[in-house]
């Protein structure tokens, strides 16, 4: 799997809006990246191991915050009549 196919499918995960959606996102992401690191015989590029390493750990951080359920992205209304 190219370079470019594994960071496709990263940056669809990151950017996905559906919360719904990122979990599997996560995943694909994930898989992608696994495939390409065994399909390596040494011509991969420190550049291309770095950004893989960071993209696994971001993914990381996204399942857990995924699995911590939504945020709140509403501000409560405040009530201004006094």
């Amino acid at each position: 799997m190219p370079y470019n196919s594994w960071r496709a499918l990263f940056e669809a995960a990151i950017l996905e809006p559906d919360l719904s959606k990122v979990e599997e996102r996560v995943k694909l992401a994930e898989q992608a990246i696994g495939s390409r690191i065994c399909s390596l015989t040494g011509e991969v590029s420190r550049e291309e191991r770095l950004a893989m390493a960071d993209a696994l750990s971001v993914l990381r951080v996204l399942k857990r915050a995924e699995a911590r359920g939504p945020r709140r992205t509403q501000v409560p209304e405040r009530n201004l009549d006094v």
